[in-house]
């Protein structure tokens, strides 16, 4: 069953993002970025668009069992020894327009653009590790990432380790890697987050996959 949350917060980010890709349109950023993927530019703006107007759509993976120490309450100066667990459940769930189309974007790209594939592998291997070693689990919010650690390294390792298709293999590499990196392998880590619902990409067009990929491409460019 999907379904469709809708605070506050992420409408008015739809609607700010909405503005700001029609800016960088009448810039000529989107034609640029176009170009550089050697795609139609109206399809390039439209997969643009959809993730932030998916953003509020989050489709159920599993619930799973948590266990949470409830913390020492403090009566008239005294620390309460005692500690008592909660028992509840997590529902996890894939945002559709923060994990979902941009990982559909990578796949779909790696099987127009002919990418060699250890190539990619390699640069897909450093993007997981270092998203996996610089995120961390956040009580209440979810898995951090520094946002501009992973595009730094992504683009880089890019530059250096293939010629042709720069651009497609660095979106892939970013989005794909903090995919599996702060998300995959932090698996183990959503049952000390302490929140009754985690999605996966859930910050939508602000989440690290689709930063992360956005940012590599602009970062690889300017190599």
């Amino acid at each position: 069953m999907i379904k469709l949350r809708l605070p506050g917060r992420y409408l008015y980010l739809i609607i700010v993002t909405a503005i700001v890709l029609s800016l960088l349109s009448y810039l000529g950023f989107i034609q640029q970025l176009a170009q550089l993927l050697e795609l139609n530019f109206y399809i390039v703006i439209a997969a643009i668009m959809l993730i932030p107007l998916t953003t509020l759509i989050h489709i159920p993976v599993r619930r799973i069992q948590v266990v949470h120490a409830i913390p020492q309450t403090q009566v008239v100066g005294l620390i309460v020894p005692k500690r008592s667990l909660y028992r509840g459940y997590t529902l996890i769930a894939v945002n559709l327009g923060g994990a979902v189309l941009p990982v559909s974007y990578s796949i779909v790209l790696y099987l127009i653009f002919p990418i060699p594939l250890t190539t990619l592998l390699i640069i897909l291997l450093i993007t997981t590790t270092v998203s996996f070693l610089l995120s961390r689990p956040i009580t209440g919010f979810g898995i951090g990432l520094p946002i501009f650690s992973v595009p730094v390294v992504t683009a880089l390792t890019t530059h250096y380790l293939i010629d042709e298709y720069v651009i497609t293999t660095a979106y892939i590499a970013g989005t794909i890697g903090v995919m599996l990196g702060a998300d995959g392998l932090r698996a183990k880590d959503i049952k000390q987050l302490g929140s009754s619902f985690v999605s996966i990409g859930g910050a939508g067009i602000l989440d690290s996959i689709v930063l992360t990929g956005f940012i590599s491409v602009i970062l690889v460019s300017l190599l």
